[in-house]
């Protein structure tokens, strides 16, 4: 996709922040430690897929607590 500068300025914002993204994220790819930044950088921004409930309650507040029961 060739894309002229004017071109960029007329992006929605989303777009444009999209198309920063992907140009920044194209460029650290280019040497060995932007492409131990990028590893990093997607351990932080992954999200675990289940809570530490034990975690949570240790934090205090919470307890388990059945729908309909008081």
């Amino acid at each position: 996709m060739n894309i002229t500068p004017n071109d960029v300025w007329k992006l929605p914002h989303s777009h444009y922040l999209a198309f920063l993204k992907h140009n920044v994220t194209m460029d650290m790819q280019e040497t060995e430690e932007g492409r131990d930044i990028l590893k990093r950088f997607e351990r932080v921004n992954n999200p675990r897929t289940h809570a530490d409930y034990s975690a949570i309650r240790a934090f205090g507040g919470y307890s388990t607590q059945k729908v309909g029961d008081k």
